[in-house]
């Protein structure tokens, strides 16, 4: 693998490279585990919200649990969103272009989180 001591020694001076992955790695992971249940409870308590009124809809999310656990979801799906299209761009694009792509990507999804999020305080 290695034919000189010095590209052994190379390879290990660069820790960074190595947690960045291992911690995207990590966060796809929970965020994913995260979602699981998430996700359940959120098919549970919004699918029979649209055949409410207004007024029943708008007292679910105001309660604390409600909202608490809609903005939860809210900022793991955008994560896991983000982090899975960073995933693809880097195998899949080369590299002048992925950088920019991934920094728009999470651009992306800081906005569309930051929208939601306003979304669910103004009805709060």
């Amino acid at each position: 693998m290695f034919h000189h001591e010095s590209d052994m020694k190379s390879a290990l001076d660069q820790p960074s490279q190595f947690y960045s992955g291992v911690r995207h790695w990590r966060l796809q992971r929970i965020s994913a585990i995260v979602l699981i249940p998430l996700s359940l409870w959120a098919v549970v308590e919004l699918v029979p919200l649209p055949a409410q009124n207004y007024a029943t809809a708008l007292a679910w999310i105001q309660q604390p649990l409600s909202i608490g656990l809609l903005l939860f979801l809210v900022l793991t799906l955008y994560l896991h969103a983000a982090l899975g299209v960073q995933v693809v761009l880097e195998d899949y694009v080369s590299d002048p272009l992925r950088s920019r792509l991934v920094v728009i990507t999470h651009a992306i999804a800081s906005v569309g989180a930051l929208a939601t999020l306003g979304a669910l305080f103004s009805v709060y």
